[in-house]
């Protein structure tokens, strides 16, 4: 008796054939460059994500250990306090005073004339007519004629 089989055994190629796996090769090389590239830049995202995430982590437990935190708040400069040159920085929540450092020398030009007619009046410029308002003009024409 006697039956069919198939086994695996070595078979010398074509030259057609070492073209064609050869060509096949390229190919393979070429995806298992993108998959690794791919890999290195998923890898990298979950890398910054997680460095994101330590730095977030790093800042809420020092903030529950000190009981403490930075954050924006409002607060009130005051030039020329508590003596002239220098200026004041106060809380608006608290009142508490956070400093108190010498102005800079364009901080000191501020508000040397309590306003702009001030100024003009001591360069001798007259201030120009204002605009007319809306509807302002229909009444000076009119008025005109």
């Amino acid at each position: 008796m006697t039956k069919k089989i198939e086994i695996e055994l070595p078979c010398a190629l074509s030259d057609d054939e070492v073209r064609s796996r050869g060509d096949y090769l390229v190919e393979l090389i070429a995806r298992m460059d993108a998959v690794s590239e791919e890999k290195s830049n998923v890898a990298r995202r979950y890398k910054e994500q997680l460095s994101g995430l330590a730095e977030t982590q790093r800042k809420v437990a020092a903030a529950i250990r000190t009981r403490c935190e930075a954050r924006m708040v409002r607060c009130w400069v005051t030039y020329h306090a508590p003596c002239e040159g220098v200026k004041r920085t106060t809380r608006m929540d608290t009142g508490d005073v956070v400093s108190e450092e010498p102005m800079t020398d364009a901080e000191k030009q501020l508000n040397l004339f309590a306003s702009i007619k001030d100024l003009e009046a001591l360069a001798g410029i007259e201030p120009p007519e204002p605009p007319p308002a809306d509807g302002d003009d229909d009444e000076a024409q009119e008025a005109e004629q």
